[in-house]
């Protein structure tokens, strides 16, 4: 699948993967934060990622990335829609699909459209 090219369709497609994760996460049992871990896969799965080496990195980006918040806010871990949707869109910046400006134009435009923070 190629990538989105404008953010509008970025938004739709993140909003497609997040529902799918969460489907995942329920048939799975896994806590909502940690639903992060998922969405490497699911950007595998939309850009025909093979490479369990890309993936894995992907995954470990990710983690080290939700770390790092805690570390800095604690707490911040619950975060789940956020983390998420930092996970799928920096996921394509690991993949070497994007460069890490572009994938954090998307997010920022994200955020202003989808409340990433409900609970602040």
């Amino acid at each position: 699948m190629n990538l989105p090219d404008k953010n509008r369709k970025w938004l739709k497609e993140v909003k497609l993967a997040y529902s799918k994760a969460e489907t995942i996460a329920v048939r799975e049992s896994i806590q909502k934060n940690e639903m992060y871990r998922i969405a490497p896969i699911l950007v595998a799965e939309n850009r025909g990622i093979d490479s369990q080496e890309v993936v894995d990195q992907m995954v470990q980006y990710s983690a080290q990335d939700v770390a790092q918040g805690e570390r800095v806010d604690p707490g911040s871990e619950n975060n789940h829609l956020f983390h998420f949707v930092s996970a799928y869109i920096h996921s394509h910046h690991v993949a070497g699909l994007m460069d890490e400006m572009q994938c954090d134009r998307v997010l920022e435009y994200i955020n202003c459209e989808w409340e990433l923070f409900p609970n602040a």
